[in-house]
């Protein structure tokens, strides 16, 4: 009876763990949206604005620019 026990208090501690290392995986995969990043193929300043849904709203000055950023995000 006693092994029975100690088996399933192992099995419910990797439970737990799976349970914690995915949730922190999953928020890993979050993606940022604040920030500065300098990419080198840009030839003038891109800007990146996110309305309340996620969507990105791009600002450049070129059509080439604008293309690049949106690859980006």
């Amino acid at each position: 009876m006693k092994w029975i026990k100690r088996i399933l208090i192992f099995i419910l501690l990797i439970v737990v763990i799976g349970l914690i290392s995915g949730g922190l995986y999953l928020r890993s995969l979050k993606p940022t949206y604040d920030g500065n990043a300098a990419l080198a193929a840009l030839s003038t300043t891109v800007e990146v604005t996110y309305d309340m849904t996620g969507i990105p709203h791009i600002a450049a000055d070129n059509n080439t620019d604008a293309f690049r950023a949106l690859g980006y995000v």
